[in-house]
């Protein structure tokens, strides 16, 4: 997996590409630790086609970083596939779903 770090107003955009693993994990709740409270973290999978188990994971444990930290946790840019999945393990119940990238980061 790999990912880029973009500051925006208010918060992180985390941009994600490559193959959703859990190794690089710490290194991430490390980064979203550090924001402020308050802060949105937009988290970035336009670029991810599939997800497995193990991304499924990574997304719920930084959702859990966030909340700890009173931040906001937004995903965006899923796949029709990657959305599925989400339905499928009623993920879409707990994370909030933002349509485009600029919705995500105009939130409030």
């Amino acid at each position: 997996m790999g990912y880029r770090i973009e500051e925006i107003e208010g918060g992180l955009v985390v941009v994600i590409h490559g193959q959703l693993l859990t190794e690089e994990a710490p290194e991430l709740k490390k980064i979203i630790r550090d924001q402020k409270k308050d802060s949105r973290i937009v988290v970035d999978l336009s670029a991810i086609q599939v997800i497995v188990t193990p991304g499924l994971g990574l997304l719920v444990s930084l959702f859990k970083t966030c909340r700890e930290r009173g931040l906001r946790f937004i995903l965006t840019g899923l796949s029709p596939y990657v959305r599925e999945i989400l339905d499928l393990t009623r993920l879409t119940n707990v994370f909030e779903i933002a349509e485009s990238r600029d919705d995500a980061i105009s939130r409030s």
